[in-house]
């Protein structure tokens, strides 16, 4: 039996999603009955016998999808679960510990930024961000941190 193709269309699609490329569509030409029969024909003498239940391995009540029984699927499941048990355990610890660090880190960087932004505000920074900066910047009353000195530029005024 031989299935043949005919060229229906040679054609490029601009503008769609198939970009510029060209290309051929090939629809079968070959009728399914037609070849049926011709098998039929050719390979089994003219007797179609290919649906029938009598040419079966096993009747239909007592056939399965695999060779191996399900019972013995779920023993060797678990089988190799127990043989990994170690593994699991030891990387589910691994998780929970880097679950637990994250959040002891988390809360030791918000106790830090809350003591930091306290202590500017002592010091009269509240609102502008020191970082890593090893000087302050000088405000707008010409004084440092809370000491309420004041330099006088003009002193005859």
């Amino acid at each position: 039996m031989v299935v043949s193709h005919s060229l229906t269309a040679f054609r490029s699609v601009k503008g769609g999603t198939f970009g510029n490329d060209p290309f051929a569509y090939l629809m079968p030409i070959t009728d399914k009955d037609k070849a049926h029969n011709s098998f039929v024909q050719a390979r089994m003498g003219g007797v179609d016998v290919s649906g029938d239940s009598a040419h079966a391995l096993l009747p239909v009540d007592q056939g399965q999808k695999s060779p191996i029984p399900d019972s013995e699927k779920k023993k060797e499941l678990q089988a190799k679960i127990l043989s990994r048990w170690p593994y699991i355990f030891l990387g589910c610890f691994v998780v929970f510990l880097a679950l637990v660090g994250f959040g002891i880190w988390k809360c030791c960087q918000r106790r830090r930024r809350t003591r930091e932004k306290k202590l500017n505000a002592e010091l009269g920074l509240a609102g502008k961000e020191q970082g890593n900066r090893t000087y302050l910047e000088l405000q707008d009353s010409h004084s440092y941190g809370n000491s309420q000195a004041k330099l006088n530029y003009y002193p005859n005024q």
